[in-house]
């Protein structure tokens, strides 16, 4: 194609004309914090930095995770940014945990608590209101640009019945810019509901009242009926959004299986948890640490069946048809600690995060409050740094 004159045109339209390669070579040059803004530029820009083929010679997507804090004086809660480049747990520059332009939200929206509900590939998702339940609503916010979109709530009058609510944010920028949210909220009858927005359309669907009978009645939607109690998994579970799937744990007639959900909120497979999971003594939800995305894969993390080891476990599918669990990698808490003993993985290691690009966990020590990063690759244990306070991943 004909170039426009530099003279007479912008920088955008004079970095369109640059091939792909030259705007790898230059995006490989720029700092993670400029890579990302560079993906709102323009869909082709968005798309070269989320190519997968582009993913060792850019720079690396992780540089931190957000933490929900636990203060050991029970006071209330709050937001830390865990800098994986630094040495500490300080904020790195012009990101602020405290998330100020919360303050600056129009009138009537009250997000006082500043809880991230959720998060999804640089998206980050706040509950806002609490009582009456038409007031609340979803903000998504994005830290690299400091943009927020104002969810509005689809509260009704059957809500009042609603014994618990969760929400998960699917988003996924090498495929939309637009975002989802699922939201699954259980009634007194013990029957789940599930709620679904896109960004795109800025409307609710609502599995009871907007999906045909046929959709309703799927054998892979039947554990929403069987599903009794706010501890069987969805309310507390986190949420892994991979190739456009959310996945969840939850337990269904006494086991713990893995949900494959689509973003509009229906169940599209149930999946086993990895074999080794089930134990008499050790059930699942006390077994599975962490499960998330890696190289474009969901992986789960386990604790070994004697208790002393951690099991990385990777799910492979079998064209398109069947999905098994293929464990990938063990490493011994002895291993990770560098002590000659070890009491129990279960009681000392929370898996917090594992490396979107790499194959690397960050494992936090319950005890020594020592947050530590483990290469799968190189066996390789780095002390990062030591929280002062405990945390949740956020």
């Amino acid at each position: 194609m004909d170039c426009p004159n530099p003279r007479r045109s912008s920088a955008a339209a004079v970095a369109a004309c640059l091939p792909d390669d030259a705007l790898v070579d230059v995006f490989s040059r720029l700092p993670v914090k400029s890579l990302h803004l560079s993906k709102c530029v323009c869909k082709r820009w968005r798309d070269i930095i989320a190519d997968p083929l582009h993913g060792k010679i850019l720079p690396q997507t992780l540089v931190g995770f957000f933490s929900t804090v636990f203060p050991d004086d029970g006071t209330l809660s709050f937001h830390e940014f865990v800098d994986l480049l630094g040495t500490s747990a300080a904020p790195p520059p012009l990101l602020d945990p405290s998330f100020p332009f919360l303050d600056e939200l129009p009138a009537g929206i009250d997000c006082r608590l500043r809880v991230i509900s959720d998060s999804c590939n640089g998206l980050l998702l706040f509950e806002y209101g609490q009582e009456p339940p038409e007031s609340m609503g979803y903000i998504v916010f994005n830290p690299a640009t400091e943009q927020c979109v104002v969810v509005p709530g689809i509260w009704t009058a059957d809500a009042r019945r609603c014994l618990c609510t969760r929400a998960y944010l699917l988003y996924d920028p090498a495929v939309s810019s637009h975002f989802h949210i699922v939201m699954f909220w259980e009634e007194q009858e013990g029957l789940v509901t599930v709620l679904a927005y896109s960004s795109e359309t800025r409307a609710w669907s609502h599995s009871e009242k907007d999906w045909s009978p046929e959709e309703q009645g799927r054998p892979t939607e039947a554990w929403r009926r069987r599903y009794v109690g706010v501890n069987k998994g969805i309310f507390t579970s986190r949420g892994a959004f991979v190739n456009g799937a959310l996945y969840l744990l939850v337990m269904v007639d006494d086991d713990y299986v893995m949900l494959e959900v689509d973003v509009e909120g229906k169940t599209r497979s149930i999946i086993p948890v990895p074999i080794d999971v089930h134990s008499v003594d050790h059930p699942c939800g006390r077994r599975v640490l962490f499960f998330g995305q890696s190289q474009g894969r969901l992986h789960c993390v386990s604790h070994g069946s004697a208790g002393c080891d951690l099991s990385i476990w990777v799910i492979e599918d079998h064209h398109g048809t069947t999905k098994q669990w293929v464990l990938k990698h063990t490493v011994s808490c002895v291993r990770l600690s560098g002590r000659e003993r070890c009491r129990d993985a279960r009681a000392d290691y929370t898996v917090v995060a594992i490396h979107p690009d790499g194959n690397t966990l960050f494992v936090l020590n319950s005890y020594t409050r020592k947050l530590i990063s483990y290469d799968v690759d190189r066996n390789r244990v780095r002390d990062l740094c030591t929280l002062d306070h405990y945390i949740m991943s956020g």
